[in-house]
């Protein structure tokens, strides 16, 4: 149809030519000249005029005031005939759009259902036509899961359909992972892919790799997998670590774990490889150690609470009067101290004296005698208390009128007389007519 349309423009440009060139020109005087522009879109068009290329537009030119028939022509687009007049001594341009010439396209692939990309959009899958395809050259890529991208080059250069197939190429590998303990979770990119012993085929590419099991330490790792290729991987999971905390009653005791000092009850230890034995002691002065194996479970913090069990008793000695200096095996523990009353002492506490038979002395040097001893019988866990103690410890000296001395107890006294103990267990009352002189003995004498 096109062609015949193409056949009556030229039919028509032979009578407007002919029509012109027949007509007698009676003027003897040449006729003024005008000028056209002529333009077309898109521009670079050749402008050919009877045969001959005048120039590519945009273009001007100058000639006899009448009607003109050119033809345009510019590779990609239909040839187009056009008409215009040149008026005297005027330059109206003229400006003429050209028509594409286009194409279709058929892309397909080897294996199909790529898809294709073209400008930067993905468009459909192969087999598929691309219409009005205009004439130069082109490109677009193939895409397909499994297969490398392919880049396809063609180009367009007549008004025939074209048919542009490429064959992709596999990009796939094989990649085989496994773990001990077997059973453990395969997250590949980001997804759950299965459990280990895993087997997969994979695109050419770097894959991020997490392998997740209960009780175990998560594993990351990161896997290049090459086309056509086999890949196999071990890997080794290591258990959560546990951790105990150690609480004992009475607190305060020492810990040590794996045969290291790790602090004072109540404590924490962390980092504990889980589902292995490890010696745990714990000591307390006065309390029987404690020592046995442990384990823990992994990823779990577990309390483990020890009553502590004394080796050791308690004595508590009430020795009078005031000023007595004590030993306990030897070992001077403490001196009397004033309670109620200047012959009444406190309570002396000694702590965690061993099991068995002790000595204790108990001395001051103005007593008669000045030391008495007492062997006591010590139990673990319980506190001894014996019977009140004494000595026999004056603390002043009588001078009778006779100036005959007596060092006695000093009880009590008042105007009347004194109420004296001049030996342990005998006491009477000294009148103050018989007194020449009191000496008060200081504590210290």
């Amino acid at each position: 149809m096109r062609f015949f349309i193409y056949l009556n423009k030229i039919f028509l440009a032979v009578l407007l030519l002919t029509a012109v060139g027949c007509k007698k020109n009676n003027n003897p005087t040449s006729a003024p000249k005008g000028n056209k522009s002529i333009h077309s879109d898109p521009e670079g068009a050749t402008i050919i005029y009877n045969g001959k290329e005048l120039g590519k537009t945009p273009y001007t030119i100058t000639a006899k005031p009448k009607s003109y028939i050119i033809k345009l022509s510019k590779a990609g687009y239909r040839t187009r005939y056009a008409s215009f007049t040149v008026v005297n001594g005027k330059n109206k341009a003229s400006k003429f759009k050209l028509e594409p010439i286009s194409n279709s396209v058929l892309i397909d692939s080897k294996p199909q259902k790529a898809t294709v990309v073209f400008n930067g959009k993905r468009i459909a899958e192969t087999p598929c036509v691309l219409p009005d395809m205009p004439f130069g050259t082109h490109s677009v890529r193939l895409e397909s899961s499994g297969y490398a991208s392919k880049d396809l080059t063609f180009n367009v250069t007549s008004e025939r359909p074209l048919k542009v197939t490429a064959e992709l190429e596999s990009n796939i590998g094989q990649i085989f992972i496994n773990s001990n303990p077997q059973g453990a979770k395969v997250i590949i990119n980001g997804k759950n892919v299965g459990i280990t012993p895993y087997r997969g085929d994979h695109p050419d590419g770097t894959y991020t790799i997490s392998l997740q099991r209960s009780d175990y330490l998560e594993l990351n790792t990161t896997i290049a997998i090459k086309k056509g290729k086999k890949i196999s991987k071990n890997y080794k999971l290591h258990l959560r670590p546990g951790s105990f905390k150690i609480i004992t009653d009475p607190a305060g005791a020492k810990v040590h774990f794996g045969g290291k000092y790790v602090g004072k009850t109540p404590v924490v230890i962390p980092e504990i490889t889980a589902n292995q034995e490890h010696q745990l002691t714990i000591s307390l002065d006065g309390f029987a150690p404690i020592s046995k194996k442990v384990k823990t479970s992994p990823g779990h913090q577990e309390s483990l609470v020890f009553d502590m069990k004394r080796n050791s008793g308690d004595l508590e000695l009430v020795i009078n009067p005031p000023g007595v200096t004590v030993y306990i095996d030897g070992k001077k523990y403490a001196v009397t101290e004033k309670a109620d009353t200047d012959r009444t002492s406190k309570i002396i506490t000694i702590k965690n004296l061993l099991p068995g038979k002790h000595v204790v002395r108990y001395t001051h040097r103005r007593a008669v005698p000045t030391s008495r001893t007492k062997n006591i019988e010590i139990i673990a866990g319980e506190v001894t208390r014996p019977a009140p103690m004494k000595l026999w410890v004056p603390n002043a000296e009588i001078t009778y009128i006779d100036d005959a001395k007596e060092t006695v107890i000093l009880l009590s006294e008042d105007s009347k007389g004194v109420f004296v103990e001049p030996q342990n267990g005998i006491r009477y009352t000294v009148l103050r007519s018989k007194i020449k002189k009191i000496n008060y003995f200081k504590d210290k004498e």
